[in-house]
């Protein structure tokens, strides 16, 4: 078969087999480039959502609680005092607060106050007849825990609720009442919501039986369907939990343009039509210059070869000429012909210069036979090893080369075996020790690789090895300073994070999470320097350490922030042990400062919980004691 032909089976399907493989493979993965950034678009949009409702929420929550925890507020839950209505629920204050609503009641659960106001029409107005009728709703939402908030539903409408309880200022007195803020989920919201989330509201209701997960307590798409046609669309509902469980969590429906799935089809349609024309145009160039610029010379070089084949003249020579690769190929071929004669002595000059570099080389060099038994050693490896040449050659290697691995104490297998089985290059393995002639050992590092024939066949195999004291000293070093926080000894955030994974598994079970707050940090610092702050930091560190068990993790994670992690430790375990660091850390003191922490517990108790959502219980748990009046500053 002629090469022109060979070329030509050899470019055809290769022409074909690119065009089907470039459109389907790029196609395919824009495909799911744009799908994935699609889905991207969509939980972007679920985020903005939930944030949305959640700086509502919080909104709300700030200002009731404000306005709860208000002397003023408390002495009219007991009173009645006229005056307090009069100087602050006015108009201005509900379109300051942005509310539609404001309930009082007392103790007793009966309503002291209750004034409903038209935010759009800017002027106060009476209750909703739907509203009045299922007020007994809003009630039992607050009445579910102190503070509570969320959007719930009564009469036809849907509200942006939080309550609290009333007390002094100071929290010392009993709860005298609850104050309810409510702000009705308008057109204008639903406006902000669409602009936010770049489509359309359907419909808003309250969920089904098991419609949202149980624990669920984010905002999450629970169903997406796709919709056909000139302008495709996204259907998605959201659930939005409520944790107070009183109205029930809701669904929000909406619709969403598919722009870029749209742009993005085009997109994969024009590539595929100007990688298909490519394809085509390349490999009848392609053809073309093969068959002039390669197959034409190779025949006239396979005509040559063929002549000195049939002669068997080895001193015979093809012609040269000309500056192309075949041209360069030729002479190749006439320097190889003439080095055919020298290869003789070339090889044994190549032998003496190689055990001359064996000799000098830096690293130590054991060379054994096909049977395992040493042949070499150079200076190094007899130094390393304390064996001498004379004494090692024709001995096994495992006599010679005795490695074991440094934390198991056990024999490691020669690499020589694995180099001879599989033909590569083989290292040793980490925390490898060479145990030398009279006992003592050294970490080393290590390399195997196979000594062949001309022929290629395996006749040896050679060891290069090297003394790794001095650089695994180095990188102990390195590992302790990355882990380990330079101002307490502690480990830092990055063990934390390292560590927070390798413990997470059953057998830490219960696995409690500690975070502690060093209060007063800033005002030290402000006060008598920086130095009385570091100093403060590192008490407390000495305290955790000392307080803690030796199997529990402390890390420093930020400047006056710290977490335990207490494996197999319940919350009240957990509890009394910090309890005992409170009370060791009250009798000292910096410059007649007392030193104070505030922290908060949480426990893992399940395989199922993440670790990452408990340390935030941990977190939050922290911050609510310190904003319960342990310590302010």
């Amino acid at each position: 078969m002629k090469t022109r032909v060979k070329i030509a089976l050899i470019v055809i399907p290769l022409m074909i087999a690119g065009i089907v493989f470039v459109n389907l493979r790029f196609g395919m993965f824009f495909r799911d480039h744009v799908l994935r950034h699609e889905q991207e678009q969509l939980h972007s949009a679920t985020a903005s959502i939930a944030s949305y409702l959640s700086e509502r929420n919080a909104k709300y929550t700030g200002s009731v609680n404000d306005w709860g925890h208000w002397d003023d507020t408390n002495h009219f839950a007991q009173t009645l005092d006229p005056a307090y209505i009069d100087l602050n629920m006015t108009e201005s204050s509900f379109q300051t607060l942005d509310l539609s609503f404001v309930l009082i009641e007392n103790s007793a659960g009966i309503i002291l106050y209750h004034q409903h106001y038209d935010i759009a029409g800017r002027a106060f107005q009476p209750a909703p007849a739907d509203f009045s009728e299922e007020i007994s709703r809003l009630t039992d939402f607050a009445h579910v825990a102190e503070d509570t908030s969320g959007i719930i539903k009564i009469g036809e409408h849907y509200y942006f609720c939080a309550s609290t309880v009333i007390t002094d200022s100071l929290e010392q007195q009993a709860a005298a009442g609850t104050l309810i803020f409510g702000r009705i989920v308008d057109d204008s919201i639903l406006s902000e919501i669409e602009k936010i989330a770049g489509g359309s509201i359907r419909e808003i209701r309250n969920a089904k039986p098991q419609e949202i997960p149980e624990q669920s307590s984010e905002v999450s798409i629970l169903t997406q369907a796709y919709s056909a046609g000139e302008d495709p669309l996204i259907r998605i509902e959201l659930g939005v939990p409520n944790i107070y469980d009183i109205s029930g969590s809701l669904i929000l429906s909406m619709e969403m343009p598919r722009t870029l799935y749209v742009s993005g089809m085009k997109e994969i349609t024009d590539f595929s039509v100007f990688t298909t024309v490519s394809i085509i145009l390349v490999s009848i160039a392609l053809f073309l210059l093969l068959g002039k610029y390669l197959t034409v010379p190779f025949e006239r070089l396979l005509a040559d070869v063929k002549t000195i084949d049939v002669t068997g003249r080895i001193s015979a020579r093809i012609p040269e000429g000309g500056t192309d690769e075949f041209s360069y190929l030729r002479k190749s071929i006439n320097a190889l012909l003439s080095r055919i004669e020298t290869v003789q002595s070339e090889l044994v000059e190549s032998r003496e210069k190689l055990e001359a570099t064996l000799i000098s080389v830096g690293d130590g060099v054991i060379t054994v036979d096909i049977n395992g038994l040493v042949q070499f050693l150079n200076p190094v490896a007899q130094k390393l090893s304390g064996w001498k040449l004379a004494e090692a050659a024709g001995r096994p290697l495992e006599s010679v080369f005795r490695i074991i691995n440094e934390y198991t104490r056990q024999p490691v297998d020669s690499p020589v075996q694995a180099v001879y089985a599989s033909g590569e290059i083989i290292e040793l393995a980490n925390h490898t020790l060479l145990v030398a002639k009279d006992g003592s050992e050294i970490p080393i590092e290590d390399t195997a690789a196979p000594i062949r024939d001309v022929e290629g066949s395996i006749i040896g195999c050679v060891l290069v090895f090297r003394d790794y004291s001095e650089k695994k000293e180095k990188q102990r070093r390195i590992e302790y300073l990355s882990y380990h926080d330079h101002l307490t000894g502690l480990y830092n955030r990055r063990y934390f994070e390292d560590e927070l994974k390798r413990s997470d598994q059953e057998s830490n079970l219960p696995l409690t999470f500690v975070y502690i707050d060093v209060n007063g940090l800033k005002m030290l610092n402000d006060a008598y320097g920086h130095d009385q702050g570091d100093h403060l930091i590192q008490i407390v560190a000495e305290s955790l350490t000392a307080g803690c068990r030796p199997e529990d993790v402390i890390t420093r994670i930020g400047g006056d922030e710290f977490v335990a992690l207490m494996p197999r430790t319940t919350l009240k375990q957990a509890e009394d042990r910090f309890e005992l660091i409170e009370e060791r850390l009250s009798h000292a003191c910096i410059e007649d400062v007392p030193i104070t922490i505030s922290y908060g517990l949480a426990t893992k108790e399940n395989i199922g919980q993440s670790a990452r959502e408990v340390l935030k219980q941990a977190e939050d748990a922290m911050y609510d004691d310190k904003i319960a009046g342990k310590i302010t500053v």
